[in-house]
């Protein structure tokens, strides 16, 4: 799996990651992450993986601590969420500036 620095859109993240983990993790599925998460709907990450739904700023922090990111990983996962599901323009450009300024971690 690429370093998270590597990637522009935060449900490609997940599906790597979720695809990563179920093959190196016998017991990993979609409930395991919910429970670690504290999401009671078992297929939650498959719904945000799909495009079903999208992420708030507390369910981003949810979904930090079943990722388990270090802090440099955590700030540019909550970046790429709001870079990805940005309403304005400005919005956008904002955060993207802050992912490529953090690609540089790589």
């Amino acid at each position: 799996m690429e370093p998270i620095f590597k990637y522009i859109d935060y449900r490609r993240f997940l599906a790597d990651y979720y695809n990563e983990k179920k093959k190196s993790t016998r017991h990993f599925s979609y409930r395991y992450f919910a429970q670690k998460a504290g999401f009671k709907s078992p297929n939650f990450l498959k719904q945000v993986i799909e495009g079903d739904r999208n992420l708030t700023r507390p369910m981003v922090e949810r979904f930090l601590i079943a990722l388990k990111l270090g802090k440099k990983e955590s700030v540019f996962f909550r970046n790429l969420v709001l870079f990805n599901q940005a309403k304005t323009a400005s919005e956008k450009q904002e955060h993207y500036s802050v992912l490529v300024s953090m690609m540089d971690y790589i």
